[in-house]
């Protein structure tokens, strides 16, 4: 058991976490809405999607540390030494995703994005067309429309992999990565380098602002953009 000291540090500034469950929340909400064919519902709520994921896009250069791609978007080599590591039962202390976790995300990122691009164009010449889809050849739109409903296939498996694997590192680890999602902080050994770890995070109003007016913007843009 480890007993030396820890302190309470920040790990996830407020937008980013936000980001996460709104996220989250829309991905529920964009299922249910569309295997229902709630067509305005499921409009929305991909709008609010994009919206964020133009945040993130935004975020991930010029957010808190954590948040930032340079900081969790890494090479197959420190993927591989982190798993070697897991192995062998050590890890170390990560502010933020691991290398691991970060390739989970950057992966989850992509594909929620292609999925909402799509289905910004996607069509089911009866009741739905994407706002996008006037811009598209009717050619390229059934393409994407099918493309739409395949990528969520995928989609879905990666989000049970994601779940998975963080409920198994608070089984195995004993550490809790839901927790500083929801409050933004997390046990860090007190040696020092929180201090200066504490430095590099954007302010909460900036960053929820952004947000907000982003993910906004985004949405009415889309909506005006809507045929019918």
């Amino acid at each position: 058991m480890d007993d030396r000291p820890t302190a309470r540090i920040r790990i996830w500034d407020p937008a980013t976490r936000l980001f996460h469950w709104a996220m989250a929340v829309l991905l529920v909400v964009s299922w249910i809405s569309g295997e229902n064919e709630a067509w305005e519902i499921h409009a929305l709520s991909g709008y609010l999607l994009a919206g964020l994921l133009l945040f993130r896009l935004l975020w991930g250069f010029a957010g808190s540390r954590t948040s930032r791609f340079a900081d969790f978007v890494r090479g197959p080599g420190a993927i591989l030494r982190y798993l070697k590591g897991v192995l062998q039962g050590s890890t170390g202390h990560w502010q933020g995703h691991n290398p691991a976790g970060g390739a989970m995300v950057a992966l989850l990122l992509l594909i929620v994005t292609a999925q909402v691009v799509t289905g910004l164009f996607a069509s089911d010449d009866i009741l739905f067309e994407g706002p996008l889809r006037q811009f598209a050849p009717e050619g390229l739109a059934k393409t994407l429309t099918s493309l739409h409903h395949l990528l969520f296939n995928l989609l879905l498996a990666l989000a049970i992999v994601h779940i998975l694997a963080v409920l198994l590192y608070w089984i195995v680890k004993r550490d809790n990565l839901i927790l500083p999602m929801l409050t933004g902080r997390a046990s860090w050994p007190a040696d020092g380098t929180a201090d200066r770890r504490e430095k590099h995070f954007v302010p909460a109003w900036l960053g929820l602002a952004v947000l907000i007016v982003v993910t906004a913007a985004t949405a009415l843009v889309l909506d005006a953009l809507q045929p019918f």
